[in-house]
């Protein structure tokens, strides 16, 4: 937080750096690296999921603080990932995508759209790190430009949180009295 409101740009970069790039692009590497190791004999391996047949990886870096939505910011954060990456010796033809960063928000507005039925998240994650490797554009933009229907209506999980949440609210705001109950 002092980081991100000082006027010091680089206090603000080692920040991002300790906080983002070592610790969220490079926990993604470090597990890519285990699970996609060279060697077979050196992968990790996770029970029930076939690793094997994995040739395409789309990494993604979920965040809450709304200050990492900001422009270039995914840009500049895929540049250290694919920094940090090509330090590791990773088993041949494997294909790895650009770095989709995804604010939490947007991520639960993603899959609602695909509780919908009308867009598949990880699709349309996959789609932008084809259309955009180099990650210039914001994801909302990027969203907003190339699927119709993301944003639309809610899915039927959401509208059932919003019951609850509007009955819970209602409950509060206009209590049953307990004497207005006894007397009728």
């Amino acid at each position: 937080r002092q980081a991100k409101y000082s006027v010091r740009v680089t206090k603000l970069v080692r920040d991002l750096e300790r906080k983002f790039v070592r610790e969220g692009c490079g926990q993604l590497v470090e597990h890519i690296g285990r699970l996609f190791a060279r060697h077979k004999t050196t992968r990790l391996r996770l029970a029930e999921v076939p690793l094997e047949q994995g040739e395409v990886i789309l990494p993604v870096l979920v965040v809450q603080d709304p200050a990492l939505t900001t422009p270039l910011l995914n840009w500049w954060l895929n540049k250290q990932f694919l920094n940090l990456l090509r330090q590791k010796r990773l088993k041949l033809g494997l294909q790895i995508r650009p770095l989709n960063v995804v604010h939490i928000d947007e991520l639960e507005t993603l899959v609602e759209g695909t509780e919908q039925g009308q867009m598949n998240f990880v699709y349309v994650l996959q789609h932008r790190a084809v259309r955009d490797p180099e990650m210039l554009w914001e994801l909302p933009d990027f969203l907003v430009h190339h699927f119709e229907a993301y944003g639309k209506g809610h899915s039927a999980r959401m509208e059932g949180l919003f019951e609850e949440l509007k009955k819970e609210q209602l409950a509060y705001l206009f209590p049953k009295s307990t004497s207005s109950a006894t007397a009728s």
